[in-house]
């Protein structure tokens, strides 16, 4: 019989609506016949984490992935790799310091991805200014002709909070209902201010770009508001690394926006399509 070794994660609390118990995420080792150690994470929750591993000492064995190891954990069991046992030696001696994060700590990112404006395609939003109800390091969008919300791109619904009513505002960290998106490549989507009970996704949801994810609650402006924003966990700080992402605008290419512009909102296919796998392609077809 094998020997088999279990850990938990340390748990990294990354803001204050992501709580999980220790239960949720493990990570443990067996040792083969010829004395290697192979590492496999168990994730209990619906949606992807990304751990990290890193190594205080490693004796009597080698190992050739890049340290610190980051590994995207889908719900499941997912292997992560192994440490080969030295020919004529001992079994593998190690220390492991562990982390999981919500989003990839240290993604590699496209400045240029085309994301699309979140409204209702052939819709006009205006830029508007959120400092005073979400965060400055958003992009607000006054949504002119229609108060759906769309997606940017593709994605897996990592958290959501749709219980905040504007009728009974409490003085905590929950002032708008929110969305956050996973995207593909470990950078998560932030979409704040819908209404009371107006999403209509659920965590662990996969979306693709344009799909409609709920009904955004009006601004101070009088017309209704999403709050659009980037961000990605940072590796060697607790704070949140927030992104400037560029939006596709018909004839214009793919840009920033400017402040205080009016933007007619345009969803070609060609960039619905562009992360989409070709088995999603045929699903979408099929629609």
């Amino acid at each position: 019989m094998y020997l088999k070794r279990v850990f938990t994660l340390c748990l990294l609390l990354i803001v204050a609506t992501c709580v999980f118990s220790q239960n949720h995420l493990q990570v443990h080792y067996d040792y083969d016949a010829m004395g290697n150690a192979n590492f496999i994470a168990d994730n209990y929750m619906a949606v992807p984490v990304f751990v990290v591993l890193d190594f205080s000492f490693l004796e009597y064995a080698s190992f050739s992935e890049e340290l610190p190891f980051i590994k995207r954990v889908e719900p499941g069991t997912t292997p992560l790799f192994t440490i080969f046992r030295e020919p004529d030696q001992p079994s593998p001696h190690f220390n492991i310091e562990y982390k999981w994060y919500m989003s990839h700590p240290s993604p590699e990112t496209d400045s240029h991805f085309p994301h699309l404006i979140p409204g209702r395609n052939g819709s006009s939003v205006k830029i508007a200014d959120i400092k005073q109800l979400i965060k400055s390091r958003m992009v607000g969008f006054d949504l002119l002709n229609s108060g759906k919300v769309y997606a940017s791109r593709k994605g897996v619904v990592r958290n959501l909070y749709e219980n905040a009513d504007p009728r009974f505002r409490m003085e905590d960290s929950r002032k708008q209902n929110f969305i956050h998106i996973l995207h593909d490549d470990g950078t998560i989507g932030e979409y704040i201010n819908f209404k009371y009970k107006g999403i209509n996704c659920e965590i662990g949801q996969k979306v693709i770009p344009g799909q409609e994810l709920g009904m955004a609650e009006n601004g101070p402006d009088g017309y209704p508001l999403i709050g659009f924003g980037v961000f990605h966990n940072d590796l060697y700080s607790e704070n949140l690394r927030y992104l400037v992402p560029e939006f596709y605008q018909e004839n214009e290419g793919v840009s920033q926006l400017s402040v205080s512009g009016e933007y007619k909102v345009v969803h070609p296919e060609e960039l619905i399509i562009k992360e989409l796998s070709r088995k999603e392609r045929r699903a979408l077809k099929k629609k």
